[in-house]
């Protein structure tokens, strides 16, 4: 029972940390698209770039309203 234990106890705490992770980064995701999206670059041949023409593309497709806040959304 002592080895099945300890798995159990590194699977919660793995699960957890993991959990913990997620909570702390997703709700910053809008701010930092929208930091980065305010930046002027004369280069649009980023990856940034890319892939919000990729989410326009899928917002036009879908039909979703042409709203910053879907933006992350479909980012996302």
């Amino acid at each position: 029972m002592g080895i099945k234990s300890n798995i159990i106890n590194v699977l919660f705490i793995s699960i957890l940390i993991d959990f913990l992770e997620f909570t702390i980064i997703l709700p910053l995701l809008p701010k930092i698209l929208t930091y980065y999206g305010s930046q002027v670059d004369a280069n649009h041949d980023t990856l940034y770039h890319k892939t919000m023409s990729f989410v326009q593309f899928i917002r036009d497709l879908t039909g979703a309203p042409n709203d910053a806040k879907w933006n992350s959304v479909l980012f996302g």
